[in-house]
């Protein structure tokens, strides 16, 4: 009877902590995610809530804690013979493991993932293959694939996510997309046009996608005030791994602004961020950011 009440309360938790992780409050996620953690059984924390959990910490600055508790979970997975529970496990853990690592570690999470496809499309279960092709996308960028191929990697991550019925993916996914869209030739106007087909994206975001564009079309003053007051929401959020994302957004601003002393301040706050413990998150290319405008 006991056991019986601590498993609800944990769905109750988990619940309460997913819903607070998909409006990017981190902090008080993690809390709930860790108290439903303390009291449900193995049994009932499926591959879902492992990840969601993950998540959390690693958007904390918690990535070895993330990476920990899948190897964890990946391996009660493994050990009970389901492959199809397995494998998100895996691909995610992989996926916090490539960051800042080499190129060999991209091509270990395409060859994963490509050996995932196949078995979680037999399964037909849309939140696995969310997944998989989440680590692809990750793979595909890391090995600089053309952003056309990235656009597609997106939209299918996005595809599955509705599918599942997981907002905190798809609303990755479409981030993602929009990344894809800015860097790569899509016409600035045909980007807004979109952001305006699809307001829940800068909505729903911590950090806006349309000052990017803004600054593209010369409203630098307009682009600059959107990110006004961020900054305090993050630190309120306790998203770490998001200030690093603010500070390199001020720094495209203040490329396109032409503004090099105020891009070399933004590039090196973000990589500040990117060095404190738990954060680091591609710290080279950062540098070579805080170098751009230095030589600016």
């Amino acid at each position: 009877h006991v056991r019986a009440l601590a498993a609800r309360a944990g769905e109750r938790l988990r619940i309460a902590g997913r819903r607070a992780v998909e409006r990017s409050d981190f902090k008080a996620g993690l809390g709930l995610l860790e108290r439903a953690a303390a009291l449900l059984p193995d049994e009932r924390r499926d591959p879902r809530f492992e990840v969601i959990l993950a998540w959390a910490r690693y958007n904390l600055g918690h990535r070895d804690a993330a990476m920990a508790g899948l190897a964890e979970a990946a391996a009660r997975a493994a050990a009970a013979g389901n492959r199809v529970a397995e494998f998100p496990l895996r691909l995610e853990r992989e996926t916090y493991q490539i960051v800042g690592a080499t190129e060999g570690s991209a091509q270990r999470l395409r060859e994963l993932a490509e050996e995932a496809l196949p078995i979680l499309e037999a399964a037909g279960d849309e939140w696995a293959l969310t997944i998989a092709y989440g680590s692809l996308l990750v793979a595909e960028e890391a090995q600089g694939s053309s952003k056309g191929a990235l656009v597609a990697a997106a939209e299918r991550v996005v595809e599955h996510a509705r599918l599942a019925g997981d907002r905190v993916w798809s609303d990755w996914g479409e981030s993602q997309l929009v990344l894809a869209k800015y860097f790569g030739s899509t016409p600035v106007e045909e980007c807004l046009r979109w952001l305006d087909e699809h307001p829940h994206v800068d909505r729903r975001a911590m950090l806006p996608y349309r000052p990017f564009f803004l600054a593209m079309l010369g409203q630098f003053d307009e682009a600059n005030r959107v990110l006004t007051g961020v900054s305090d929401r993050l630190d309120e959020l306790g998203a770490v791994r998001h200030r690093t994302w603010l500070a390199w957004r001020r720094f495209e601003i203040a490329m396109l602004e032409a503004d090099p002393t105020r891009a070399a301040e933004a590039a090196r706050a973000a990589c500040e961020v990117a060095t404190t413990p738990g954060a680091l998150s591609n710290l080279e290319w950062l540098c070579c950011n805080l170098a751009q405008a230095l030589l600016g």
